[in-house]
């Protein structure tokens, strides 16, 4: 039985609409299994530098058709990215609760002091915070999440604080302390992300930073961001410094 003019004139009008949600289900299901599409990712700068090179060539090797836009930024605009669905997950210190996103802690990471491998202080292993002020401490601004906790945790001890100058990123206090002329304080896992830095423990207190997986709440992750979360995990635990794990 054949079709009549009227169903005849039906299936040519829907038949391109059928094609196209057929293409576009195809795309869907090469993006979840990851043989395309586009991830975005947000982290805090001493991240973007440490971990997160790594990591993303890690991912390529996996993913190699999936384009990574990592923002990297202070903690406040991170986890608002998130927040806004501009970031499918982020990494932050300093985790403050929010009703729309679940945290999970990845690590802890000491802050450590670093100095040029030319510095007198770089055959330290470790020095007291206290001993900070004889030397000129160069720091981020007053309103970073790293300022904040430091000197939050040093008031608390009736400590000095050891601050000289003040720079805005990291890329320009790295410049300054390869130079020589001055030494800073950075997390360990930023620490390590430069080869011409020495860097020595830093005592009497222990101050460490909590680096957090955040995500909303109503967001499931993809294949993609799945394995470069995992990436990250292990990234981090070979580098020592996990050292606790959870989730809120």
């Amino acid at each position: 039985m054949g079709l009549t003019s009227l169903g005849r004139e039906v299936v040519r009008r829907i038949e391109p609409l059928l094609k196209t949600m057929e293409a576009q289900l195809s795309d869907a299901a090469d993006i979840a299994a990851g043989r395309s599409g586009h991830l975005e990712v947000a982290c805090v700068a001493t991240l973007a530098q440490s971990v997160f090179p790594h990591a993303l060539r890690q991912f390529h090797e996996r993913y190699p058709e999936v384009r990574v836009s990592l923002r990297d930024s202070h903690a406040t605009q991170v986890r608002l990215s998130v927040l806004e669905r501009q970031a499918e997950f982020g990494l932050v210190p300093l985790w403050e609760p929010h009703p729309e996103l679940r945290a999970e802690l990845l690590a802890r990471d000491a802050y450590r002091l670093v100095c040029a491998k030319d510095h007198p202080l770089a055959n330290r292993r470790r020095m007291r915070w206290d001993e900070l002020p004889a030397w000129k401490v160069l720091s981020f601004n007053p309103a970073s999440a790293t300022r904040q906790q430091i000197d939050a945790v040093l008031q608390a001890h009736g400590a000095a604080l050891p601050w000289f100058d003040e720079v805005d990123t990291l890329a320009t206090l790295l410049s300054h302390v390869e130079d020589g002329g001055m030494v800073a304080v950075l997390p360990a896992l930023a620490a390590k992300a430069s080869a011409h830095l020495a860097s020595i423990a830093l005592e009497q207190p222990v101050i460490e930073r909590g680096i957090y997986l955040i995500r909303r709440h109503d967001v499931s992750s993809t294949l993609p961001a799945q394995y470069l979360q995992s990436r990250l995990k292990a990234l981090m635990k070979g580098a020592g410094v996990v050292r606790a794990g959870g989730k809120s």
